[in-house]
């Protein structure tokens, strides 16, 4: 048996006794240790040929228990009361087929999952520039129409890699003072001079200045005012320009 040493009897001897345990073999009285000594002789010569585990023996003996193992006829087999090797075997080979059997059922399982959802293919840059277009083409739509963009972070992203590093410590001071969980509303800052910010509804107080962020950046460089493919050019042109220097 795998994992049980021949050389060493005591793991022999212990799995011995944790079949007899769990088999729970009713000896007599009258020659309970002769029946003992002959069920672990049993167990030892089963052992000694078995291409199974002490986990996967067990694991078999469970298989039994719930009707899942079946003869070479089809017929389910039942659990066993007493320590025999024939039996022993007999569960053996019906577990080794019933693990190669679902071995099969999964991978077959598997290549369907596969033909109905095959893998899609990496996109081109060609194909991700297409994406790109896209989103830019959507949120214009979107500005247009609301007077905001929808995809903050894919913008802020952009912003960041054009080396927006100078931020009015007044405007991130006005930005926190205008973030209220789950609120919408006016701003409450108690300054006249300062930026009016409308407050969006938001949890994240991060995504909420970002969304401050990007929108001001629009607002401030007019790029509402710009063309479809005004617009489209000048993200694009960021993300181009910034790609090559991270080339570089």
């Amino acid at each position: 048996m795998k994992q049980l040493s021949k050389e060493n009897l005591s793991e022999v001897e212990k799995f011995a006794f944790e079949v007899i345990s769990k088999v729970n073999v009713n000896f007599s009285k009258e020659h309970e240790n002769y029946e003992i000594d002959l069920a672990i002789s049993e167990i030892r010569r089963y052992a000694a040929q078995s291409q199974l585990t002490p986990q996967e023996f067990f694991q078999a003996r469970a298989y039994l228990s719930k009707g899942m193992l079946t003869d070479f006829d089809g017929e389910i087999l039942k659990p066993y009361k007493k320590i025999d090797f024939e039996m022993f075997n007999q569960v053996e080979v019906a577990y080794i087929e019933y693990k190669k059997i679902d071995k099969q059922r999964e991978l077959g399982i598997e290549k369907i999952k596969i033909f109905l959802e095959p893998p899609k293919p990496e996109l081109t840059p060609e194909d991700k520039k297409r994406e790109r277009i896209k989103f830019y083409r959507s949120d214009y739509e979107r500005l247009q129409k609301q007077g905001k963009v929808l995809g903050t972070l894919i913008f802020y992203d952009l912003i960041k890699k054009k080396r927006l590093e100078k931020v009015s410590l007044k405007f991130v001071e006005n930005i926190l003072d205008n973030f209220v969980p789950e609120t919408t509303g006016i701003s409450h800052s108690k300054e006249p001079e300062q930026m009016k910010l409308t407050r969006i509804k938001k949890q994240d107080i991060k995504v909420f200045f970002i969304d401050v962020v990007v929108n001001t950046y629009i607002e401030k460089n007019k790029l509402k005012e710009l063309s479809e493919s005004e617009w489209i050019e000048y993200w694009e042109s960021i993300f181009e320009s910034t790609t090559r220097s991270d080339r570089n």
